[in-house]
């Protein structure tokens, strides 16, 4: 007699902690999902765009939203469907470069006010690609001097 034993199924702690985290943050989940959604759009722009973004026909002025053109036209005849999939792209670089410069400017402010005051910092990568940092500042002195 062939008994074949079935193993359990190996379940990542990774995923488990994504999971916990979805249970406990949705709202930080949705908005990764929003923001991985913008990336996508702003990486296909040239191939989900109706027509050129530059392409002025002044024939079409201010044209309301059909087929061709889903939100119409501006004053110049150019298609404004277009202009905001290819606009995301840099409005998208510029908002991922000031979240970076104002990280890195806090967390320097952050680090001098610190050590400043004699504490030091530690910084260590967590499991679900973030940073966590410590501060350690010293006690101040109770005692007269």
């Amino acid at each position: 007699m062939n008994a074949t034993v079935q193993m359990p199924k190996s379940v990542s702690p990774t995923w488990l902690r994504f999971k916990d985290a979805f249970r406990r943050h949705p709202t930080a989940i949705f908005g990764g999902v929003v923001l991985l959604l913008m990336i996508l759009i702003a990486i296909f722009a040239p191939w989900l765009a109706s027509a050129d973004p530059q392409a002025t026909v002044p024939s079409l002025r201010l044209k309301p939203p059909s087929e061709a053109s889903l939100f119409g036209t501006d004053m110049l005849g150019r298609d404004v469907y277009s202009r905001v999939l290819h606009g995301s792209r840099i409005s998208l670089a510029v908002g991922l470069a000031v979240a970076a410069l104002s990280t890195g400017l806090g967390l320097a402010i952050c680090r001098s006010i610190v050590e400043a005051h004699g504490g030091t910092i530690v910084a260590t990568a967590s499991d679900l690609g973030g940073v966590r940092i410590a501060v350690s500042l010293p006690l101040a002195s109770t005692s007269g001097p």
